[in-house]
């Protein structure tokens, strides 16, 4: 068996911004758009929002994973998403954006290589 190829850089890109600016969306889009969120995944992320009563939320259960994070749809701990593509690993920080969870926002970005801010 073949072993793959370690990627040749990689790069830690944070997400930032205040709650409800779209961070969890954003992450969960390119995990599901290039390939690191599994397709059978997918449906169950549909079924876990739509068991939580938030079935339009589906794609951001995939960086949001604690049931507190799915119930109320705030993100409380850094989430992380990996894409992999020609020699480059591309991490994802999804971080939190409320006050009160700055520590956990703090302690993802310290990591990044980049930040990416959204209003």
């Amino acid at each position: 068996m073949a072993r793959e190829a370690l990627p040749e850089r990689t790069l830690v890109v944070s997400l930032l911004g205040s709650s409800g600016s779209g961070k969890s969306t954003v992450a969960g889009q390119f995990a599901h758009r290039y390939g690191s969120w599994p397709r059978s995944g997918v449906g169950l992320g549909v079924q876990a929002a739509h068991d939580a009563g938030r079935p339009g939320s589906a794609v951001t259960f995939h960086t949001n994973r604690l049931p507190e994070e799915r119930r109320s749809g705030v993100s409380i701990t850094c989430g992380l998403t990996e894409i992999f593509a020609e020699g480059i690993q591309l991490s994802i920080v999804d971080s939190p954006g409320l006050r009160r969870f700055l520590k956990n926002m703090i302690t993802g970005t310290c990591v990044a290589d980049a930040a990416i801010l959204l209003v």
